[in-house]
């Protein structure tokens, strides 16, 4: 991973570009389940043991220093096996260095055949299967702008306009799909819920083989200037 500074901002990007392995490395933590693997430059779901069906890997690393930024990551293919059509890749915003009452980390679900939408996950730490949508405070904001036709670019931002509210809005290919209002405030803000990452999952074993999301090429995250 490898950290810039333009003026007083932080601009954080990794680019996958290291050897094989089943672990992702650098400063990024587990939330769920395990670390993907890096493999042929790019971050995927790891094969789990046994037979555990559709699941996922969190993780996430500490990359702004104001409220108001973006995630962007460049998704690929799998490097083997088939795509999934029903398993999520995600960017995240807002993960919290603690998951406790009161946080929430907002992330942007994508698929080649499931639907994509801006989701929370809100108190506790994501489940440990890693499922990304559909479990223990986890909440769809948005409606879905629709399926992915293959890789693609994808970005979340957060743009605060009062002390406590906050729009986040989803772009595929530099085209806004998705934006939700944070009216409420329900997502809190400081140096302690700044943290982004990503999300990958996959299906193992489904029929002998492992079907995997889009994989991710690289992904930053910069303060907005």
């Amino acid at each position: 991973m490898t950290m810039l500074m333009r003026g007083n901002r932080t601009y954080t990007i990794d680019g996958a570009d290291r050897s094989d392995s089943d672990t992702v490395g650098g400063p990024f933590r587990v939330d769920a389940n395990s670390q993907p693997r890096v493999r042929s430059g790019r971050f995927e779901f790891k094969s789990m043991s046994g037979n555990p069906g559709r699941a996922g890997n969190w993780v996430s690393a500490p990359g702004a220093e104001t409220d108001n930024y973006e995630v962007e990551a460049q998704l690929a293919s799998p490097s083997t096996a088939g795509t999934a059509t029903d398993n999520y890749t995600a960017i995240q915003l807002t993960v919290p260095d603690t998951y406790g009452s009161g946080t929430m980390a907002v992330y942007f679900v994508v698929s080649t055949g499931s639907g994509c939408a801006i989701m929370s996950q809100s108190g506790t730490p994501p489940t440990s299967t890693g499922i990304s949508t559909g479990q223990t405070g986890q909440t769809q904001r948005t409606t879905s702008p629709g399926n992915l036709g293959g890789p693609a670019l994808i970005r979340l931002r957060r743009q605060m306009y009062s002390a406590t509210q906050s729009l986040f809005t989803a772009f595929v290919n530099d085209i806004q799909v998705s934006q939700w209002d944070d009216s409420g405030g329900l997502v809190p803000s400081g140096a302690a819920h700044r943290r982004f990452g990503f999300i990958v999952e996959g299906n193992h074993p489904f029929l002998g083989s492992d079907y995997r999301s889009l994989a991710i090429d690289w992904i930053s995250c910069r303060d907005l200037w």
